[in-house]
């Protein structure tokens, strides 16, 4: 078993990294971003936090508020889809389907999230801001 100073005076090395180690690594990063699909346009604006940094509830509620600063916002339960029983089958490999099924899950609950906010978003710009589109412009009334 090597000796432990031996460890110590061997680990920078392997930390270490030539210039060209790391500008190869930013390369093969950018192309990999510049082949990546562009992210989808939504509606929705950053959330904002409903409760301030400590509080029980901090975590759990955000509010998405309207672009045009009207002065609404959506207020969001990140808990409420968990509430909503999760059942599958098992078959032949348990962990394979476990996981799999969870990560479906996982994303049919975002999917759901996503046209659930953009549904309240678009309901309150038809009867808010007259079917104003959402990232258009200002909102009436405002300045």
């Amino acid at each position: 078993m090597p000796d432990l100073q031996e460890l110590d005076a061997a680990l920078p090395a392997f930390l270490r990294r030539s210039p060209a180690e790391v500008l190869a690594e930013i390369e093969e990063a950018q192309r990999a971003a510049a082949a990546a699909y562009p992210p989808e346009p939504s509606i929705i604006p950053p959330p904002e936090h409903v409760y301030p940094w400590g509080h029980l509830w901090w975590w759990r509620f955000l509010a998405f508020p309207c672009v045009l600063r009207c002065g609404w916002a959506h207020i969001e339960d990140l808990v409420r889809d968990d509430l909503e029983p999760f059942v599958m089958r098992i078959g032949e490999s348990p962990r394979e389907e476990i996981s799999q099924g969870i990560s479906e899950h996982a994303v049919l609950r975002n999917v759901k999230r996503r046209r659930r906010i953009e549904a309240a978003i678009r309901r309150h710009a038809e009867q808010a801001h007259h079917a104003q589109e959402p990232y258009s412009g200002r909102c009436e009334g405002t300045q």
